[in-house]
């Protein structure tokens, strides 16, 4: 028998972009239970979903990015206030946490940086470095810049000529 409305995955997911900056929305914030592999305890988690504005896949559909963040917000190694600090570009008093309102964050523009990394099954996987507020047009990141090494100029004016047939048997080490 069939498990009603489940499916199989095998760790592949829908075509990641490259590593870059996508001009984003945010579609929801939800929040869901993550349970700890090590300790099967459950803990509450949020999962803030993002959708490319311009960009899309081969199937004309929108890139998707998720970071998945904890409930917990003020400590400095809290994921939800390292996330919220980029997105609102300063940390929230308690008043101001408490007074959030999602839906005004969805109504804005994002840009996120991502990564295009290979998850543990060798499937490509986008992670979410930085999520911070549209103040212009998103471009892709920059690839890093080579350095412009000169070669070295080559002397050829003593070199001779390995076509010159006078000194060829001077020239053999075994004879």
């Amino acid at each position: 028998m069939a498990l009603p409305g489940a499916s199989f995955s095998d760790g592949a997911s829908r075509e990641v972009p490259e590593s870059g900056r996508y001009l984003c929305n945010l579609v929801s914030v939800e929040g869901y239970q993550h349970t700890v592999k090590t300790t099967g305890k459950q803990m509450p988690m949020l999962r803030w979903t993002f959708q490319t504005a311009k960009q899309v896949d081969s199937e004309g559909l929108p890139y998707s990015f998720t970071k998945m963040t904890s409930t917990r917000y003020g400590g400095d190694e809290s994921w939800l206030t390292q996330l919220l600090d980029q997105m609102l570009g300063k940390r929230l008093t308690r008043s101001e946490f408490e007074g959030l309102d999602v839906e005004g964050l969805k109504a804005k523009a994002w840009v996120v940086a991502i990564t295009k990394t290979v998850n543990s099954r060798g499937y490509d996987q986008a992670e979410v470095d930085s999520v911070k507020e549209h103040k212009g047009e998103a471009k892709p990141a920059p690839a890093p810049a080579k350095p412009k090494v000169k070669p070295a100029p080559v002397k050829v004016d003593d070199i001779g000529d390995p076509f010159d047939e006078e000194d060829e048997e001077d020239d053999l080490p075994f004879l």
